[in-house]
């Protein structure tokens, strides 16, 4: 009988000290996915989770579609709402679940719309909407913009009023000039002013898609007289890797293998027969050993574009990871925008990181001879502005007009590759044509010039660093020159 009131007893007091179980506290999750929900196939979207706790304690917060989730973890304090926006590849339905010690589970379940023709988001002011023939429309709310440039992978156009871009928050307009350093198709609507400038200044594609209207009731007249133009963008995979991820590893492997393979064909030929059985499993032990001492190695490949003169670059990249371990791998992501597995990995997860606001490391499944890639979208800062212009002579004057020295490089015209040198800021070099064809240009090279339009002149260079553990990253950057 005593036990019988001595529990509760014993419950009150632990209580009135504070050693009430985690258990018996209360945790509230809630989940909205970006633009209402609706995405197209192959894309992807963000989640826009809130917890709340009456007790501090460390919540894991997990995110799945199908094969493929992102998980971040976040330290809760006692009654202060957390407020967290997770990109993830969207998927039919997506489980958001939060966990944490001595804490059942939470979780939500929601499901995702895709549209079957292109998706128009409106975002204005009073909730305005527009429509335009052969688009699914939807208008969005300022405050329900995404907070990840890859978020906006979702929708095909975004329409968007100067006041609701000077409403944004700091990581909002982040975002939005990112899409727009992407090229991404963006229609401004509403006067000049000093948000529609900077909306001007973040375009990407010298603002070809980039569409100005004085109101939405002129959106479709507008469209129809300032179409669009196509990105063509570079795929990361078919990047040239900077260096082949676990050469170096692998040349140590097949060395040890040769040398087993030695030893064990001498201790047949000289040694009694009981050797013949011995030396096998020497050799086996010794290569499994030699491999099991190794570390595995990444390599960057990152291919970036701007217009001279252009304070920010579009980018994609493709960073490789080679591991040299039948094991569950982390491995750290570059510090680059919208990672992805290029392709999916089966029970792979990526690791968002509150601090930093990136997915920062993908865990996956190691497997030998194993190559894992992982692909970035982003745009980044860029200080580098080239003047060129022709010489009576047949020369051609090439003129630094940045803050910054240049690295040595080439220009690219017409299917030829001219050096071009190391220039100081403010400095111009003068640079002999050649009469060299595209035989000459190395294949990254002539990559860069296929993207050139006949008479449009180019620099490119090409740049390498160590990464650590072996690696090594190469960045391909392509500047669009003015024409003189």
């Amino acid at each position: 009988m005593r036990r019988r009131w001595l529990t509760p007893l014993l419950l009150a007091a632990g209580a009135s000290l504070g050693l009430v179980p985690a258990c018996l506290a209360s945790f509230d999750l809630a989940a909205t996915p970006a633009w209402q929900g609706w995405t197209r196939a192959g894309r992807t979207t963000e989640i826009d989770v809130r917890l709340t706790s009456d007790v501090a304690r460390p919540v894991r917060i997990v995110v799945a579609g199908t094969g493929r989730s992102v998980a971040a973890e976040i330290d809760l304090q006692a009654g202060v709402p957390e407020r967290l926006q997770i990109p993830v590849a969207a998927d039919d339905v997506l489980s958001i679940t939060a966990s944490a010690p001595g804490v059942a589970p939470v979780s939500r379940t929601l499901p995702l719309a895709f549209a079957q023709s292109p998706l128009l988001a409106v975002a204005a002011e009073s909730g305005d909407r527009a429509s335009l023939d052969g688009y699914h429309s939807i208008a969005i709310a300022h405050e329900a913009l995404p907070r990840h440039a890859s978020a906006y992978s979702s929708i095909d156009v975004l329409v968007i009023s100067s006041s609701v871009v000077a409403a944004l928050d700091e990581r909002q307009w982040a975002a939005l000039a990112t899409h727009l350093g992407r090229c991404g198709r963006v229609v401004l609507a509403g006067p000049e002013g000093e948000w529609a400038a900077a909306v001007e200044k973040a375009a990407g594609c010298a603002g070809r898609n980039l569409v100005r209207t004085p109101s939405l009731g002129r959106l479709a007249e507008f469209l129809s007289t300032n179409p669009f133009a196509p990105v063509d963008a570079v795929n990361p995979t078919s990047l040239p890797r900077a260096a082949t991820p676990g050469q170096a590893q692998w040349g140590y492997v097949a060395a040890a293998t040769i040398a087993s393979l030695a030893l064990m064909a001498l201790a047949v030929m000289l040694l009694k027969p009981f050797a013949w059985i011995a030396a096998p499993v020497v050799v086996t032990a010794l290569s499994v050993t030699v491999i099991g001492a190794l570390s595995g190695s990444t390599s960057l490949a990152l291919w970036s574009e701007a217009e001279s003169g252009s304070s920010v670059a579009r980018y994609q990249a493709v960073q490789w990871h080679s591991p040299t371990k039948r094991s569950r791998t982390d491995a750290p992501l570059a510090a680059l925008d919208g990672a992805q597995p290029c392709s999916p990995i089966s029970e792979s997860v990526l690791r968002y990181d509150p601090t930093s606001r990136r997915i920062s490391t993908l865990e996956f499944d190691a497997r030998l001879f194993r190559t894992v890639p992982v692909c970035f979208s982003g745009t980044m800062a860029v200080d580098r502005a080239i003047r060129v212009s022709a010489n009576p002579d047949g020369t051609l004057s090439a003129r630094n007009e940045g803050r910054t020295p240049l690295p040595a490089g080439s220009l690219l015209r017409d299917g030829r590759s001219l050096e071009l040198p190391a220039l100081a800021a403010d400095a111009t070099a003068v640079i002999q044509i050649q009469p060299a064809g595209s035989a000459d240009l190395s294949p990254v090279a002539k990559r860069a010039a296929s993207r050139l339009a006949p008479g449009e002149i180019a620099a490119f260079w090409a740049e390498s660093r160590n990464l650590g553990a072996g690696g090594e990253a190469t960045h391909w950057h392509l500047q669009r020159l003015r024409p003189q």
